[in-house]
């Protein structure tokens, strides 16, 4: 120990004859430097853990937020898509029954819309349970050979059927090249499939539309793709549109009803069939999406 490291007391009489000569342990400054770098360390790994603690919290409670209101957003727009075909089908229940529609042209076209209404409202129940058993696992497919040609027309007839080309304002063109290979698929998903992507082509897009289905064959897989001319999707919508009950702000705006579930069913279904789905877009030129599935 260095002299000038000790510390000497000098004592009050009757002691004034002796001194008190305290001495350092060997080490001490070290092992203090040691022990204060300890619990530095110790202080700045507690505030990570309480930083890293709270972040993580508040980002669980954020999700569960905003699953809380996309389920709140799914379930009014599931009780609207429900409710406007009820609320029909009753009316002309009632109107036939008060007996007020003496001619039977009149009355046909009440029939006709009545089971139009009721057809429209059990594709909206039907796609509910198909997308329960997707999520349960329990939806099975029968695969079998389908003729790409076939699966576009199945799928424009019921557009045709039951959307806004009825009134005859939008176009759909086709591009199918020759000798394009049959899809190994199941058939009612797949048309089910390329249906929501038409559906919501036409109904997210501004007349004049000009929708385009088209298909390609790469590899062992064919490529079904619809194309628009609407508004686009936002880079920070792009990766959420495939999750369940998400809709876009944009989408949104347009105050345009959906259960929110067409592109979680289609991404389900593609991927049921080992496939993929891929989406490219520009802000204000449109949409593609386009579905690969296995060729037969």
């Amino acid at each position: 120990m260095q002299p000038e490291e000790r510390t000497i007391l000098p004592l009050s009489p009757p002691l004034g004859a002796w001194e008190l000569t305290l001495d350092p342990p060997q080490g001490a400054e070290e092992q203090l430097g040691r022990t204060t770098l300890f619990y530095m360390l110790g202080l700045i790994a507690l505030v990570i853990t309480v930083i890293t603690g709270t972040a993580l919290v508040l980002g669980s409670t954020m999700r569960e937020i905003r699953l809380s209101r996309l389920q709140t957003d799914f379930v009014s727009n599931v009780s609207h898509e429900l409710r406007t075909p009820l609320t029909s089908i009753r009316m002309f229940v009632e109107t036939l029954q008060s007996g007020r529609l003496r001619d039977p042209a009149k009355v046909d076209e009440a029939l006709a819309l009545l089971a139009e209404e009721t057809d429209r409202l059990s594709r909206r129940i039907e796609r509910l349970l198909d997308w329960t058993r997707m999520e349960a696992g329990r939806r099975v497919y029968e695969v079998e050979e389908v003729p790409v040609p076939e699966l576009v027309d199945e799928v424009l007839q019921a557009v045709r059927t039951h959307t806004l080309l009825r009134q005859g304002e939008e176009e759909i063109a086709v591009e199918l090249p020759p000798n394009l290979p049959s899809l190994a698929v199941d058939r009612d998903a797949a048309v089910e499939a390329l249906l929501n992507l038409v559906n919501n082509a036409v109904r997210y897009t501004d007349p004049p539309r000009h929708i385009v289905v088209s298909a390609r064959h790469r590899g062992r897989r064919v490529g079904l793709s619809v194309k628009d001319n609407g508004p686009g999707i936002a880079r920070v919508d792009q990766r959420r549109i495939w999750e369940k009950f998400y809709q876009g702000e944009a989408l949104l705006a347009r105050q345009t009803h959906g259960s929110g579930l067409g592109l979680a069913i289609v991404r389900a279904i593609v991927t049921g069939h080992g496939g993929k789905v891929e989406l490219e877009t520009e802000l204000g030129k449109g949409s593609e999406f386009t579905m690969w599935l296995p060729a037969s």
